[in-house]
């Protein structure tokens, strides 16, 4: 077995649906843009890809810690958070360094969410545009197909399940949406307020990602929680 074969077997995971599926992307991002990365982490573990975010403050000290440094070599593909935050942050251009000095160098896919690819560390990467925030899910979609080794396998619901709940147990503000869609009649109007003050991020991807989930007696619930939010904030397109 050869060191390649060796890493991967060793890396190998299992999806809380039962699926195998093996590590092959790094989120890097800036602390600013965690909604936004945790998104993306979410979306590509539904689909089927066993993506990595350091969500335990693993950054400290003036170097790469050595779990960083690991789950990078590790990782065939180092997605970035590509926004200005991302443009101006230390940590970030660390990370995208280290992918680049590896042996072979790392790919690298900035996810640009913002309009900085022309940046010293994005210029020569070939990116994915996700400027309009109405398109994320769709450029999420189109980057699971660019880093998958084979045909992009279809939204596994338990696991995105599973990501909604963590979703609503982490975020207080969003959390009377996700369980009043998926255990009650909807979202209540005396909740809307609060929730419409969630980050756009968090609350597109839980109206998003509710809309896939949800069983059919569930829609309509989703739906109309979706009308009045979109009016609100702009967030839920997708659905």
């Amino acid at each position: 077995m050869t060191h390649r074969q060796q890493l991967l077997a060793a890396t190998q995971v299992h999806t809380r649906s039962g699926r195998c599926k093996v590590s092959t992307v790094f989120i890097s991002y800036s602390h600013f843009d965690q909604a936004i990365a945790q998104r993306v982490y979410w979306r590509l573990q539904a689909y089927g890809i066993d993506a990595w975010l350091d969500e335990h403050g693993l950054r400290d000290g003036d170097a790469l810690s050595h779990t960083l440094q690991a789950r990078i070599a590790e990782s065939e593909t180092v997605v970035v958070i590509a926004t200005a935050n991302a443009v101006t942050s230390e940590w970030v251009s660390r990370e995208v360094a280290f992918a680049e000095a590896c042996d072979p160098p790392r790919r690298i896919v900035p996810f640009l969410i913002e309009a900085v690819q022309t940046e010293p560390q994005f210029r020569d990467h070939r990116g994915i545009d996700a400027t309009d925030p109405h398109a994320v899910e769709g450029m999420v979609r189109r980057l699971a197909d660019s880093v998958h080794d084979k045909t992009r396998p279809s939204l596994d619901i338990p696991v995105l399940s599973q990501c909604l709940q963590e979703l609503a147990r982490g975020a207080a503000a969003v959390a009377p949406l996700i369980n009043g869609c998926l255990h009650g009649d909807g979202l209540a109007r005396s909740d809307a307020d609060g929730v419409s003050g969630a980050p756009f991020h968090t609350l597109d991807f839980a109206l998003n990602a509710l809309y896939d989930v949800a069983a059919t007696h569930q829609l309509f619930a989703v739906a109309s929680a979706a009308a009045l939010l979109f009016s609100r904030t702009g967030a839920g397109s997708y659905t």
